[in-house]
């Protein structure tokens, strides 16, 4: 799947990434083994640029850039013209779409195949309604991926659709718990990530209400407020592992003048967990009606009663150098 967030170090041993600064990968043979260099940058101005002319300095051939957040596609756009090393990126970007660590023709493809698995999950687990909430970024790539997912799922279902896109801020999110609330316990909510889940189970816990016995929701990510939260939030994980060897393979590929990108085939997991009251629900037949859609991986223990179904389920910023080619 795509990345949508920043990896924690523990997802990924060859870099460590936060929002700000950004991450700088390098790597380079030596002795038929790739030397992975790190650092770090605050833009992808002067700095990225004399920071990559260094690299070059070193022996470097090629960049990682593990992640950057949508706003900045612009400066990467700059910085990629303008640096003597080729980047491999996480994201498509128009015109740069050899750099992409995925099949340019499949990227959002994960994020789709993912949104689809939650809204099969929740169609099995009997609710009535199911809602998306994610931020108001138009500019955020993997957020339109996701959206249209949902939007042609509720279409093709003649379902009702209900999307909620909040800027930051408590106030937004309280005034959408305020109006889902309305929803009954029919309610589930496919979130973009984990961060606007759990504010939103904020929101309505300050309403009296609370997941699973409430609303369902799920997010993306896993991350670690996510396995501590009240209840622990259900969440499909990010495969770190698939996403970072593409990009190096892709960076190795492109110090050779030629690309090497993910075919974006990796099928989702839903770490179930108390936040979407599936657990007792899950057995052989269950998984059985969502083996297309990814693996269903039963994680932690439902801390609160499930909302019964009113209707029966559904069937249902400078990176790494590389020198060998993929």
């Amino acid at each position: 799947m795509e990345p949508r967030a920043a990896p924690s170090p523990a997802s990924a041993s060859w870099f460590t990434a936060t929002a700000t600064p950004m991450p700088i990968a390098c790597c380079k043979r030596w002795r038929k083994e790739l030397d992975l260099r790190s650092c770090w940058i605050s833009d992808f101005g002067a700095e990225a640029l004399g920071q990559a002319k260094q690299l070059v300095a070193e022996g470097c051939v090629a960049l990682v850039l593990p992640w950057f957040p949508s706003s900045s596609i612009n400066e990467v756009r700059e910085f990629v013209a303008r640096s003597p090393l080729p980047p491999s990126l996480p994201m498509a970007i128009p015109g740069l779409e050899r750099h992409c660590f995925v099949d340019p023709a499949r990227f959002g493809g994960g994020t789709q195949r993912a949104t689809n698995l939650l809204h099969a999950y929740f169609q099995g687990l009997g609710a009535e309604h199911i809602a998306f909430l994610g931020p108001d970024s138009p500019s955020d790539t993997i957020l339109q991926k996701a959206l249209s997912a949902y939007i042609c799922r509720v279409s093709r279902d003649g379902a009702a659709s209900h999307c909620g896109l909040v800027r930051p801020g408590a106030a937004a999110m309280d005034q959408l718990a305020e109006r889902w609330a309305r929803l009954g316990r029919g309610l589930a909510i496919i979130s973009y990530d984990d961060e606007h889940a759990l504010r939103f189970m904020t929101a309505m816990h300050k309403r009296g209400l609370s997941a699973p016995h409430d609303f369902r929701i799920a997010g993306f990510n896993d991350t670690e407020a996510s396995a501590f939260s009240d209840p622990p939030l259900s969440t499909i994980p990010q495969n770190f592992d698939d996403i970072s060897e593409w990009l190096l393979n892709n960076a190795l590929a492109l110090g050779k003048g030629s690309v090497a990108q993910s075919p974006g085939n990796i099928m989702p997991r839903l770490l179930v967990r108390g936040s979407c009251g599936g657990r007792a629900r899950i057995d052989d037949a269950f998984r059985a009606s969502l083996a297309s859609l990814g693996l269903l991986q039963v994680d932690g223990v439902d801390s609160g009663a499930a909302p019964p179904p009113s209707a029966p389920p559904a069937p249902s910023a400078v990176s790494a150098a590389a020198t060998a080619a993929n």
